[in-house]
């Protein structure tokens, strides 16, 4: 009963992060699209100085205050597209793939609640570039599950560009999974009005918490080549917590 009243509380700040951008999040317009994803986030807590020439004038990077990503300025997800349908519910021209994102919250002053920023994509061609941030990438993901149900899981991607790479490799016990909608606004860094509204459920177990003292049991190394990366992870760079994502389906809306 402790277990579970404490996931519920952890559960509750989690949803309470994302509500931090919910006074940005306006009633969806026209649907664009549809993806079935089963994603990694890893939240890290890296100098600001590294993140604040990515985001526009005049808004502050954002440090989560609380949660199981309390501490953390950025996070870097990973993406395996399963199915990705149009606003009518026809497959896309490219329905699967994979990649690498970075995004990071920031602030205005005299603008109530928060904006998350889309820093830069990673993936292969061809790509959408919804948000003009996207690089091409080779992208390769090995997902793998020991012993009986929940088991024990293995992650390893490989994004590799023309300038460098950015290797992940995460091996866990796998925990409590709970179901949990959210909603959110990303915004292109590189061009404010590029935006869109994203409706989802997700099947979210956390992997590591250091803001809620939830050690990683397993093992984890991460790095990156890509020269535009390098003031991020110069080795001062803090891993903060890690949520594995198995199902995440979303609703994408024009604002």
């Amino acid at each position: 009963m402790q277990i579970a009243n404490t996931f519920r509380r952890v559960l509750g700040t989690l949803l309470a992060v994302t509500g931090l951008m919910a006074g940005t999040v306006a009633s969806a317009g026209e649907k664009v699209g549809t993806n079935i994803d089963s994603r990694v986030l890893i939240g890290f807590q890296v100098s600001d100085a590294s993140v604040q020439p990515w985001l526009p004038e005049d808004w502050k990077l954002l440090t989560l205050p609380k949660g199981p990503l309390a501490g953390t300025n950025l996070i870097v997800g990973f993406f395996d597209r399963k199915l990705q349908l149009d606003g009518e519910g026809k497959p896309a021209a490219q329905p699967a793939t994979l990649g690498a994102e970075l995004v990071a919250f920031a602030v205005k002053p005299g603008e109530e609640g928060s904006r998350l920023y889309v820093l830069r994509k990673y993936e292969p061609a061809p790509f959408a570039n919804t948000y003009g941030a996207t690089k091409e990438a080779f992208v390769e993901r090995t997902s793998t599950v020991e012993g009986g149900a929940p088991g024990r899981k293995h992650e390893t991607w490989q994004i590799t560009t023309d300038s460098g790479a950015l290797s992940l490799d995460l091996a866990f016990a796998a925990g409590k999974v709970n179901w949990v909608p959210g909603k959110n606004a990303p915004v292109s860094a590189s061009d404010a009005s590029i935006s869109r509204m994203q409706e989802y459920n997700q099947m979210m177990d956390l992997v590591m918490s250091s803001a809620v003292g939830k050690p990683l049991d397993g093992d984890f190394s991460f790095s990156t080549s890509i020269p535009e990366l390098a003031a991020m992870f110069d080795g001062s760079e803090k891993l903060t917590g890690i949520l594995s994502i198995p199902v995440y389906v979303r609703d994408v809306y024009m604002p």
